[in-house]
């Protein structure tokens, strides 16, 4: 992040130099990932980037400072909010899984699934498990109010249609989970697979909420294991998976296997600052509250709220204020942009 957020540093003054605009205002846009970077150009730029917009920028859980069940609380809570026992079918079917392959059916778990190659042993079980929670969680992040294909192909409101898949199959959980969780992973194929290859649709790594494929993820879990670090944990009750800790023990070791390094939270939270509100200022952090990230964002101001303002959304999903403009959308998300705008001119202004 450091590198990057130079390189940003580095771009824009040359930019500005090249169209001989040295009074030139620059506001920096970021969602997520870039939501943070937006955050950190404003904290150790502050003389280059004059204000900031980092939506569903969950900078408190980057920095470790959460606690790790709060995400998979708030993706069980995106499916409760649908249908209440669109959890509990969830449970169900992983307690299926689990309870057929204590005694060897990993064949009718396969099967059930639609797998494209069979699982063998409790290790591909595992895997599945992960398969399957990972298509979850995303859909989850990306509940638009309209079909999109960011992470995915997906159709309008992915939560729902998840949901309603389950309900559909309710008297076979495991069969419900396979066609929930197999709608983000088929729906990406405009539902023309025959079967799911699960090691090629999904890789474990570092993040358990998921790093993409290909080049990307390996970029991604090499960050997770270098800058960006957070415990996950389910436990099956206040969530809907299974029980599983991954700590800073865990990441550690997993680090130390794949890439020789060890992870440094403190030293992280040396250079990107918790309590911003004596480090930084004119940074507005936006969240909706169907985006699980919500829960490790800032919900509440980390300052003086007129200079590090929160703007929050009922009906959004990860950093939808940042999306183009759509019939769709939610009054609640048009008016949470007319405010961010009201909030850049307010301090355009002022300068």
């Amino acid at each position: 992040m450091e590198n990057a957020i130079a390189d940003y540093a580095v771009f824009m003054t040359a930019m500005k130099k090249k169209y001989d605009l040295p009074n030139a205002r620059v506001v920096v846009f970021g969602g997520s990932y870039g939501g943070i970077l937006a955050a950190l150009c404003r904290i150790h730029y502050p003389a280059i980037f004059d204000m900031a917009l980092a939506a569903s920028a969950p900078i408190p859980q980057t920095l470790d400072s959460v606690n790790g069940t709060i995400f998979f609380r708030l993706v069980t809570n995106d499916y409760y909010n649908v249908d209440s026992s669109c959890p509990d079918i969830v449970r169900s079917g992983y307690s299926q899984m689990i309870d057929l392959a204590a005694n060897g059916n990993y064949k009718e778990i396969s099967d059930t699934f639609s797998l494209c190659s069979d699982i063998k042993d409790e290790s591909d079980l595992v895997y599945l498990e992960e398969w399957a929670r990972n298509g979850l969680l995303t859909m989850a992040m990306v509940d638009y109010p309209y079909a999109a294909d960011f992470l995915g192909k997906l159709p309008a409101n992915p939560v729902n249609a998840s949901c309603e898949l389950m309900l559909k199959y309710k008297d076979n959980p495991m069969k419900a989970l396979a066609q929930g969780a197999g709608l983000y992973y088929n729906a990406s194929y405009d539902n023309t697979l025959t079967c799911f290859n699960i090691t090629a649709e999904f890789i474990e790594c570092a993040d358990q909420t998921g790093c993409g494929l290909g080049t990307d993820a390996t970029a991604w879990d090499y960050q997770m294991c270098t800058e960006i670090v957070y415990s996950m944990v389910t436990n099956n009750v206040t969530d809907m998976f299974p029980p599983f800790v991954w700590s800073n023990k865990n990441l550690t070791e997993y680090c130390n296997k794949v890439y020789g390094v060890t992870p440094e939270p403190d030293a992280m939270q040396v250079w990107f600052p918790l309590a911003l509100g004596n480090a930084t200022s004119k940074i507005i952090f936006s969240n909706g509250l169907l985006d699980p990230w919500h829960g490790g964002g800032y919900l509440q101001s980390p300052g003086d709220p007129d200079s590090l303002p929160t703007v929050i959304i009922p009906s959004g999903a990860h950093h939808l204020d940042l999306r183009g403009k759509n019939p769709q959308d939610p009054p609640d998300v048009t008016a949470a942009r007319l405010q961010e705008v009201k909030i850049f001119q307010q301090w355009l202004a002022e300068m």
